[in-house]
């Protein structure tokens, strides 16, 4: 999408999933367990994504969440909103509320479950909201870079 007048470019893109789970698997994502045993369809979350580069040197990311509870609630959760200023490949800063870097699978399969070998998250890796042990969504200022090696 072009603004208005020329300008940056907002990029909208999403993923949502549809499930048929059996037993006491149903809705895995939902804590605390155990969940009612019933075989059900479901869908599952919709993520959306919000990215823009806003200058050469200044970008934002912002991910929504939509799902629903036990009760077949629908809420909002807003999983990560960054703005990040990379001024070469060495430097990168952020600001933000982002998914932890603590261990593969928080990051590489945080929503898409799709990708993932398990059949649902590991106990912990629940998110903090659902009951999880661990911090999987931290907020703050982030600082990466390459390294030079020469």
């Amino acid at each position: 999408m072009q603004l208005p007048g020329g300008g940056p470019v907002l990029k909208i893109r999403g993923f949502a999933d549809f499930n048929l789970d059996f037993g006491s698997d149903a809705n895995s994502l939902i804590f605390p367990l155990p969940p009612p045993v019933h075989n059900t369809f479901e869908i599952g979350e919709f993520d959306l994504f919000l990215s823009s580069r806003l200058s050469k040197q200044v970008s934002f990311l912002s991910e929504v969440v939509i799902g629903a509870d036990q009760t077949n609630y629908w809420g909002l959760d807003i999983e990560r909103m960054e703005i990040t200023y990379k001024p070469s490949h060495y430097l990168e800063i952020s600001g933000d509320r982002y998914h932890t870097p603590i261990g593969y699978y928080n990051t590489a399969f945080h929503h898409g479950t799709w990708f993932q070998t398990a059949t649902g998250r590991p106990f912990m890796y629940f998110f903090e909201d659902s009951g999880g042990i661990l911090p999987v969504h931290s907020v703050g200022v982030t600082a990466t870079g390459l390294v030079p090696y020469r």
